[in-house]
């Protein structure tokens, strides 16, 4: 969750473990509107939101604002020249973090186009860096996607491996060495082995993605 004062009033929102997702995307004429709130959906973050501040039990909700937001499958913006399309740069995508990240971004973002490359390493947000099979498939992008907003404020731990969407792309000998204790890791929609527990077989849990017709 988060606060923020403004003048007189204070704000506050969060990200919910479960959205709603709108797998058609928004209308084409849509611009700047909004939905109306479902406090189904909501109560997540109200719940808590009053455990951290008690007296937003007692003060009461002046006004709502509901509204679409996107998310990458990987929760990292998207940047630079894209491919097949010379001199067309790409500055999108930033996962609610586009202040934060404004900076930096619009600077390597400058570079490229006025020198053709960066002055660091930007692979991990450049626009070209998903396997096209992984793009081509809507269920991969709404799985990741769900999964990029749900992890927003998680504690990332190290070899943490995404769970949304997995099992994509295997190779001849993945069920094989699954039943061996295989632990995969996933990377450009493709499972690869990480390491092994011994007599131990794996198995990942699939969960399904929630889906929203909002008004």
């Amino acid at each position: 969750q988060w606060y923020q004062r403004r003048v007189a009033i204070t704000a506050g929102g969060g990200y919910e473990p479960w959205p709603d997702m709108l797998p058609e995307g928004v209308s084409k004429d849509f611009a700047f509107g909004l939905y109306e709130l479902d406090w189904d959906t909501f109560g997540f973050n109200i719940e808590h939101c009053m455990k951290r501040v008690p007296a937003i039990e007692e003060t009461g909700i002046k006004s709502t604002v509901c509204g679409p937001e996107s998310f990458t499958p990987d929760h990292k913006p998207l940047l630079g020249e894209v491919l097949g399309c010379r001199g067309f740069y790409q500055g999108a995508g930033f996962n609610s973090s586009g202040i934060m990240l404004a900076g930096g971004s619009g600077r390597e973002l400058a570079n490229m186009v006025v020198n053709g490359y960066s002055s660091i390493d930007m692979f991990s947000y450049d626009v070209n860096r998903y396997h096209p099979d992984c793009i081509k498939d809507s269920a991969w992008i709404l799985e990741r996607s769900h999964e990029a907003y749900a992890k927003n404020y998680a504690m990332i731990f190290i070899h943490d491996e995404n769970l949304a969407s997995r099992d994509m792309r295997t190779d001849a000998l993945h069920d094989t060495l699954l039943k061996r204790g295989c632990v995969y890791q996933q990377r450009q929609g493709f499972e690869r082995p990480g390491w092994f527990l011994l007599d131990k077989s794996v198995n990942l849990k699939k969960k399904k993605v929630p889906t929203a017709t909002l008004r």
